[in-house]
């Protein structure tokens, strides 16, 4: 519900700012703050260590513990509350999101996007900071980061090369302020820089305009499906949907449950109807995404009484079942 990526990097930069300004004690609380925004930002954290003890600034490392701790503890008590296990998530699904296979592909498009969209960033700021003790600070987390998230499954798609150059980088986000600090350092004394600027930054205002419309028309079409599949529930208690059918609804303004179909299945759903009132939803957000379940599960929701309230392609394909 909510995007931690942009809190995240409020936090990563309040630390270094703060470690900068030699308060080091509270730049360890901010940085020991980015664990319970997102618990992969433990990687950012072991790259800021990793790059204090690579500039031999032992104490400055030290006196970031206490805070890092602290934080680390409390996410230690959410996680053994909510999965039992101190391995939180990964107690529930192992390791599954993460694989070398990720890697093959994650990898080349986090390595061209950081290149291409911001000309030579990340070449130029490995250069720089494995030249430079002090601005490795900045390269070491970013690095790591980037090698973290290649193993992981996930990347925003989009419905061509540019969205996905855009909407891909959302894990990138926290560090990619890190990564402009060298490469401004070295863009700073070249001549053509001040020559082009004024041409490029006619050109990201077009960029961003065209960022701000699709993504206005986004969310003008995932209100609309909300309110269609609002108005053809009923008084339903739970809706039974894909995931996409999930991303219309705010579990914090919805009394409604929602339950992805795979997390059940057929026997515990002659359980739930016997108690509750349900309804099943199907919604193809991505258009020429192919679901192999939708028809079994629209058969089987006939079999058991489920009648179709609602049905249409427009602007998406969308299939609502009540009792």
């Amino acid at each position: 519900t909510l995007m931690s990526d942009i809190p995240s990097m409020f936090f990563l930069l309040l630390g270094v700012f703060l470690l900068l300004d030699k308060k080091s004690y509270a730049a360890g609380f901010s940085f020991g703050f980015l664990v319970l925004l997102r618990y992969p930002n433990l990687v950012l954290i072991v790259g800021i260590l990793g790059a204090l003890l690579y500039q031999k600034e032992y104490k400055k490392a030290l006196h970031l513990l206490p805070g890092i701790a602290f934080f680390s503890f409390v996410l230690l008590g959410y996680v053994m509350y909510v999965y039992g296990s101190i391995l939180g998530p990964f107690a529930v699904d192992g390791a599954r999101s993460f694989s070398f296979s990720y890697f093959v592909y994650n990898f080349p498009y986090y390595f061209l996007s950081l290149n291409v969209l911001y000309p030579g960033m990340l070449l130029i700021a490995i250069f720089i900071g494995f030249k430079s003790k002090k601005i490795s600070l900045f390269v070491i987390p970013s690095l790591l980061i980037v090698i973290f998230y290649s193993f992981y499954y996930y990347i925003d798609g989009g419905s061509n090369i540019i969205e996905k150059l855009v909407k891909g980088q959302r894990f990138m986000i926290p560090v990619i302020p890190f990564l402009l600090i060298p490469y401004l350092q070295f863009l700073h004394d070249k001549k053509f820089v001040k020559k082009v600027f004024i041409f490029v930054v006619s050109l990201l205002f077009i960029f961003d305009c065209g960022i701000q419309y699709k993504h206005y028309e986004f969310v003008k079409r995932e209100k609309f499906l909300s309110r269609i599949v609002r108005e053809n529930i009923g008084d339903a208690d739970i809706i039974i949907c894909n995931y996409d059918t999930d991303e219309l609804f705010n579990p914090y303004f919805s009394t409604t449950k929602l339950i992805e179909l795979s997390e059940i299945n057929e026997d515990e759903l002659d359980s739930l109807k016997s108690n509750y009132n349900i309804s099943f939803v199907f919604v193809e957000l991505k258009r020429g995404k192919t679901y192999e379940e939708k028809s079994r599960w629209i058969e089987y929701f006939k079999k058991e009484g489920f009648a179709l309230s609602y049905e249409s392609e427009e602007p998406v394909p969308v299939i609502v079942m009540s009792e």
